[in-house]
């Protein structure tokens, strides 16, 4: 595999762009990280104006009906990389909609289905950065992007990933985590949404453990299958491997923990993805040794969000992760 990322095992990763903290941490949910501006300290030209192709979507946390879905034809002659080098497809030159948000979203996610056709998404934020996706709603070619918003007005456009196709879609917005492309209604005249592979893991509710410093027995061992459709790197830059977009594990410190450790085991290379009460994260590959990850450091009271990957796509790997308090304990100990 790759080498391990940069600095020691279980330290805090920096933020995706420089200055600006990653989105503080919603239970269950993986956030997209912010996209710098093209150029640096200067926002790409926007349209000008309200205008948008399909309308003006407005809405306040706590929305009924949840998901808020609205149509659409994806597409345009923009290279979306001229917005962003990170962002993909072709866009129309003003945006497809504009969303309007009237308070502080602590998670809305906007996600979109196009049936089996291939489309991307691209997010201008009022402060000039970009939240973009390809193919990130985990189910087929369908994109996806979740965050925590502030007030303001955004601008979203919907791409075609080839340029001069257009296709029907429909947009998704939620707060709700666990909805997927499948509770989206196809858009008209577009064959259904494709399934995700069946081998490769697309998520579910976590499973929780709380912990007390001094827990026995020690270690706290907890199983499952690494791996997903949506790459680490897209919660922080720092981080590896291919994870699925709700985390695998939920892990309660009910006390102040001075040194907590949290060991991967797998037959196979492993990555680890912790997201912290503060919204830092902890990121390793290789740490616990023969291809096994290791997060270990202070653990003050809080709910910790756990993403167990594997460092290639298209994989499941099982894997056991040992949560534990005693120094000497790897990836053979339990």
């Amino acid at each position: 595999p790759a080498v391990a990322p940069p600095g020691v095992p279980g330290q805090p990763v920096a933020p995706a762009v420089p200055g600006q903290p990653v989105a503080p941490a919603v239970p269950g949910v993986a956030p997209v990280a912010p996209v710098a501006p093209a150029v640096p300290g200067v926002p790409p030209v926007a349209p000008s104006g309200g205008d948008s192709n399909f309308g003006t979507i407005t809405l306040a946390p706590g929305f009924m009906p949840d998901p808020h879905v609205a149509a659409g034809v994806s597409g345009g002659n923009v290279d979306a990389s001229t917005l962003n080098p990170q962002c993909r497809g072709h866009v129309s030159s003003r945006p497809d909609h504009i969303f309007v948000a009237t308070g502080q979203f602590n998670l809305i996610r906007f996600i979109i289905n196009g049936g089996t056709n291939d489309t991307t998404l691209v997010i201008r934020k009022p402060d000039g950065t970009y939240l973009c996706d390809d193919d990130g709603a985990g189910a087929g070619t369908n994109p996806a992007v979740q965050a925590m918003l502030a007030p303001g007005t955004y601008q979203v456009y919907v791409g075609s990933y080839m340029q001069g196709q257009n296709y029907p879609y429909n947009l998704a917005l939620t707060e709700n985590p666990t909805l997927t492309v499948a509770q989206i209604p196809a858009p008209a005249g577009a064959p259904a949404a494709a399934m995700p592979t069946a081998a490769v893991p697309t998520g579910g509710a976590p499973t929780t453990a709380t912990l007390a410093p001094g827990f026995m027995p020690d270690p706290h061992v907890l199983t499952g299958t690494a791996g997903g459709t949506m790459q680490a790197n897209q919660m922080n830059p720092a981080c590896r491997g291919y994870v699925t977009p709700t985390p695998n594990h939920i892990i309660n410190a009910s006390g102040n923990f001075p040194s907590l450790r949290l060991v991967g085991s797998a037959q196979q290379d492993t990555t680890l993805v912790v997201r912290t009460p503060t919204g830092a994260f902890l990121c390793d590959d290789d740490g616990g040794g023969e291809r096994n990850p290791l997060v270990q450091g202070a653990f003050p009271p809080g709910a910790y969000q756990v993403w167990v990957g594997t460092y290639g796509p298209n994989q499941a790997i099982p894997y056991r992760l040992g949560v534990t308090e005693i120094p000497q304990v790897n990836a053979h100990s339990f």
